[in-house]
């Protein structure tokens, strides 16, 4: 993704900053949609009809990508800290020239559901099975668990995003959200210092 970061940090020495998990992620949902959106505008030139993969779907779901994430947020009880890894990781993918997935219509939303629920499996306190996963998606438990296997090799296993990444990704869905009108500039530094000061404790115990 190339849209331009806007938004700074503000003075570290704010105190008392309350993110409405909530309200985060009802802007995550919006913002991270429209991404998945552009990514598969962006991506659509170099697309190859003739390299399918195991998450192509024989037709488009007719649901859209913004609903597809409502649905998994629904059900799954990831946070908005999932949300963002989630984007993390298809972005990383569909920014590396070895790896056959490019997002488009047909496989974004596996792409999708398998991203959330390897992340939410390293992110988060609380554990859901395979099978359960596999109701969200829509899917059978033998194709899930395929998915998931494969979706782990193309990303070389490498599930831990560093500090720096998740903050990028953060600052680029806020910045998204002020242009569009979505949230007003100062609420947006805000909430960009609040998960700052959270995040620098939570990634130093996922990583300790």
């Amino acid at each position: 993704m190339s849209r331009s970061i806007k938004l700074q940090i503000i003075n570290s020495t704010a105190e008392n900053i309350d993110i409405d998990e909530n309200l985060l992620m009802k802007l995550y949902l919006v913002t991270i949609s429209k991404s998945l959106e552009d990514m598969i505008a962006d991506a659509s030139h170099n697309l190859n009809y003739g390299s399918l993969t195991v998450f192509d779907s024989q037709e488009i779901p007719p649901i859209s990508i913004q609903d597809y994430l409502l649905r998994i947020m629904s059900y799954s009880k990831a946070t908005s800290r999932s949300m963002v890894m989630c984007l993390c990781h298809i972005d990383s993918l569909s920014n590396d020239q070895d790896c056959p997935i490019i997002p488009t219509r047909y496989n974004i939303h596996r792409l999708l559901v398998v991203s959330m629920m390897v992340s939410c499996k390293f992110y988060e306190d609380f554990y859901i099975d395979n099978e359960s996963w596999a109701t969200i998606a829509g899917m059978t438990l033998e194709e899930i668990n395929r998915l998931e296997r494969k979706f782990l090799t193309y990303i070389d296993f490498n599930i831990n995003t560093k500090l720096e990444c998740f903050l990028n990704y953060v600052q680029m869905l806020l910045s998204y959200a002020v242009e569009n009108a979505i949230v007003e500039i100062d609420i947006a530094k805000e909430i960009l210092q609040a998960i700052l000061d959270a995040s620098v404790q939570e990634f130093g115990d996922s990583e300790s």
